[in-house]
C-alpha cells in the first residue's frame, strides 16, 4: 500500500501535521523511534498546561493519532529513497508514500570525528548517493547493526565486492587529499580508496542523502515548510527556529495545510 502521506515523528509537530492531513481524509502513517527530547522535558509554558512532563505529552500525542485512525508505527527509519513514490525503509519493513513530513525532532547523529576528515573524499554516508561511483569495484563498509545490514543490501545495488571492516577496530584512516587505508587497532593497515559508513544518522543526514538542502545543520524550508526537493516537507527542530512546542504545533499545521493545499492542485 501506498500512503498519501508519510510522517516521520511523533513529536507535537509530526502529530499535529498528521491530524490535519487526516481530518481531511488523506490516508496518514505515523513513523517514529521514541519520544526524543521529550523524554526529559518539563513543560511549563504550553496552552493549558501549569505543568506536564515531557513524556507525559509525547504519549498524549500518541493517544491522538490512534483516536484519530492513523497508522502508527514505533520503528526507526534507516533510509528514504526516491522512486515514483518515496520508499521508506525501516527496521520492520518498507513503506511507500506519495508525500513525506519529517519531524525528527534535533540533529542527534554525529559522525565520529576519526572519519570527519575524509567525508566526501572517499568517506560516506549514503550508498545510493555515493554507490554508483564504485560500479562493480570494491567498497568498505564499517558500522552497527541494524544500519549495517541496511547499508550493505544497498551497495548490492552497485557491487557485490563489498568488504566489512570491524567498526571498533579502526582507529583512524590516512590519505592525503582521500582516503587511502585505514588503521586498525592490532596495528594493521588496510588500503582502502573508499569506505562507507553505516550509523544512525540525524534529521539532516537522513534528509541531506535524500537530496534535501541543509543550512547550518538545519534543514531548509520556505514560509510553507517545504523543502527544496518536491513533496517533502519538514517541521518542529528539525528546521531553524524557536526549540518551542507552540512553535513546533505551528510548523504541523502550516506543513498539513501547505499539503493540502498542493493536493488540490494537482487534481
Amino acid at each position: 500500500m501506498t500512503y498519501d502521506v508519510t510522517v516521520i515523528g511523533a513529536g507535537p509537530a509530526g502529530v499535529t501535521c498528521a491530524v490535519y492531513l487526516k481530518r481531511v481524509g488523506l490516508n496518514v502513517l505515523t513513523l517514529y523511534k521514541d519520544s526524543g527530547s521529550l523524554k526529559y522535558a518539563t513543560i511549563e509554558n504550553f496552552y493549558s498546561y501549569n505543568s506536564i512532563n515531557g513524556e507525559e505529552l509525547f504519549n498524549k500525542g500518541l493517544d491522538q493519532l490512534k483516536e484519530n485512525s492513523i497508522d502508527v508505527i514505533n520503528t526507526e527509519v534507516l533510509a528514504i529513497q526516491q522512486e515514483l513514490d518515496y520508499k521508506i525503509m525501516t527496521t520492520t519493513g518498507d513503506f511507500y508514500s506519495k508525500y513525506l513530513v519529517i519531524a525528527t525532532g534535533l540533529n542527534k547523529g554525529v559522525i565520529p570525528k576519526k572519519y570527519q576528515d575524509y567525508l566526501g573524499s572517499g568517506v560516506s554516508t549514503c550508498a545510493f548517493c555515493d554507490g554508483p561511483f564504485y560500479r562493480k569495484k570494491t567498497v568498505w563498509v564499517t558500522g552497527k547493526e541494524p544500519y549495517l545490514s541496511q547499508m550493505k543490501t544497498e551497495l548490492n545495488y552497485f557491487t557485490k565486492d563489498i568488504v566489512e571492516v570491524d567498526e571498533s577496530m579502526i582507529v583512524s584512516l590516512y590519505g592525503n587529499e582521500r582516503i587511502e587505508g585505514i588503521n586498525l587497532s592490532n596495528g594493521d593497515k588496510i588500503e582502502a580508496n573508499n569506505l562507507f559508513i553505516a550509523l544512525p544518522l540525524s534529521a539532516s543526514s537522513l534528509s541531506s542523502n535524500l537530496g534535501v538542502m541543509i543550512d547550518g545543520g538545519n534543514i531548509k524550508v520556505d514560509e510553507s515548510m517545504r523543502t527544496n526537493l518536491k513533496r517533502v516537507y519538514a517541521v518542529g527542530d528539525a528546521v531553524k527556529g524557536k526549540r518551542q512546542i507552540s512553535k513546533a504545533v505551528y510548523d504541523g499545521m502550516t506543513a498539513g495545510y501547505s499539503i493540502i493545499e498542493e493536493l488540490k492542485q494537482d487534481k
